[in-house]
């Protein structure tokens, strides 16, 4: 993709402090921070980043950015930070905004990517209907054969049995947050996607 990788850093994900680390991408030059971060960490990262008002972009999982609160966490200074995402208000699937609007009525606030076990389930009980039987053995090839239209994608598996990732399919929806708000930008095709943003533009 003609890029450079400058570094790898890798803080804690208790990390409550990642000066050093973002130190060394300013002056690595970095364009795009990609981002693989589970735990407060994740918070720690969006705010510093902010406050030290970095050219880079961060870009790439970020379980903290995909929650309701992160902005509030990040005391409103995580603007630009984007990750990957489950579900969006945009429209995936002719499921996925009822999953959203009946997700936040009753557990008031927005599904991060744990919520995608509603899909795995209504797969594992459709397949014991069409297979009659609870047993691995009947359960696989069912399963193999399916192409389910879930809230979060359209979900088929390959010859590995690992789902089929792309356009049409599961692909996942890219976020970003500007100005408290969290954007969906990619893919581009689906209903409800807004335009990307880097810092100073």
């Amino acid at each position: 993709m003609k890029m450079d990788v400058v570094g790898l850093w890798q803080p804690s994900p208790n990390a409550t402090d990642v000066t050093a680390e973002l130190s060394a991408i300013d002056r690595a030059g970095a364009d795009i921070v990609f981002t693989l971060l589970s735990g407060p960490v994740g918070v720690v990262v969006g705010r510093q980043m902010g406050e030290r008002n970095m050219k880079a972009i961060a870009f790439g999982i970020n379980v903290e950015a995909q929650k309701d609160a992160f902005w509030q966490a990040t005391a409103g200074k995580a603007n630009y930070v984007a990750t990957i995402d489950t579900f969006a208000d945009v429209e995936m699937t002719p499921k996925t905004i009822p999953f959203q609007k009946a997700f936040k009525a009753r557990y008031k606030k927005s599904p991060i990517y744990t919520a995608g076990t509603y899909d795995a389930l209504h797969i594992i009980k459709d397949a014991i209907e069409k297979a009659g039987s609870t047993e691995s053995e009947k359960l696989v090839p069912v399963i193999e054969k399916m192409s389910h239209v879930g809230t979060a994608g359209t979900l088929e598996f390959d010859k590995r049995h690992d789902p089929v990732w792309g356009p049409g399919k599961s692909t996942g929806i890219a976020v970003q947050w500007q100005n408290g708000e969290q954007v969906p930008f990619w893919p581009p095709n689906v209903k409800g996607m807004k335009p990307f943003k880097m810092p100073g533009k």
